[in-house]
């Protein structure tokens, strides 16, 4: 499920579609090093590009990315007689980069609590993307514990009525479809210093993390929400000296420790467990690194 940098583009207008679906839970034996309680993330993907309008306008859109992959479903959902709880993502290309629902049932699993998670992305899609997919009802209709929405990049900051207002409609299709289920709002990151993006915005990368914070709190306030504040992890994370690399080469998509952090983040709001308790360091991710974007993630 993990997106690759031929998929990605740094230009703010680029086009693309794609869509993931991907059930996983965590289970078992993971790769982790040093875990006798990791998790491995069994991931199935349904999963179709096709090229199209990315959100273009003077406020800019988050580059997409599609990929196609076949998996095979993971054999049960229970532990002990015991059925999972379970976490749906909702969001595009920063919630299907690194598989990033793997990562968070690993995580969880490690701190000692598994859930099963499954996802929706699409590249570039808006709030309002995922409302007029029917395939989001239907999705919804399969019954979760949790559900994560994460929204277009930039659209929190330029388009904050419409977003607020699309929020408050999906947290009502939630509860229609997915009754009791918690809406927790996927609070996403700035662009890097440097991006093209953040001189076309007119803004630095502390003056868009402010926006993005301040459209998310306001949406939750008004979805009667809460927020995973990502992107504050991310801010702090990258105040350190020197900072560690969060972001791919386009400045906008997260690489591994980006998103491990992330998934740090979801594991707190889903545990309620310290991200220092984990013992899953995922292949590639040095361990000295994770080790210092739990100790980021315990600090919001």
């Amino acid at each position: 499920m993990a997106g690759s940098a031929d998929d990605e583009s740094d230009d703010p207008a680029s086009t693309g579609s794609g869509t993931a679906i991907a059930d996983t839970e965590a289970s078992g034996e993971a790769s982790s090093a040093g875990s006798s309680e990791s998790a491995e993330a069994d991931s199935t993907t349904d999963t179709e590009g096709s090229s199209g309008q990315d959100e273009a306008s003077s406020e800019s859109s988050e580059a997409d990315s599609t990929t196609d992959a076949e998996g095979s479903e993971s054999a049960g959902a229970t532990t002990g007689g015991r059925e999972l709880p379970r976490v749906l993502f909702i969001g595009n290309s920063y919630t299907f980069f690194n598989d990033l629902p793997a990562l968070v049932a690993n995580v969880t699993a490690s701190v000692g609590q598994e859930w099963e998670t499954g996802a929706q992305a699409i590249g570039g899609a808006t709030v309002e993307t995922h409302l007029f997919d029917p395939g989001t009802a239907t999705l919804l209709a399969e019954g979760w514990d949790v559900v994560v929405l994460q929204g277009q990049s930039v659209e929190p900051i330029f388009q904050t009525l419409v977003f607020e207002a699309a929020v408050v409609d999906f947290a009502a299709l939630v509860e229609a479809e997915s009754p009791g289920a918690e809406l927790l709002l996927f609070e996403t990151w700035a662009r890097g210093e440097g991006s093209e993006v953040l001189d076309q915005l007119m803004m630095t990368a502390e003056e868009m993390q402010q926006g993005l914070s301040e459209g998310y709190a306001g949406a939750a306030e008004a979805a009667s929400a809460e927020v995973v504040p990502v992107g504050q992890a991310w801010a702090l994370a990258l105040g350190e000296v020197p900072p560690p690399m969060l972001h791919t080469g386009d400045l906008s998509h997260p690489n591994l420790t980006g998103s491990f952090l992330t998934a740090c983040m979801f594991s707190i709001a889903l545990t309620g467990e310290p991200a220092t308790a984990n013992a899953h360091v995922p292949d590639g991710l040095d361990a000295a690194l994770a080790d210092t974007m739990e100790i980021i993630a315990d600090q919001i």
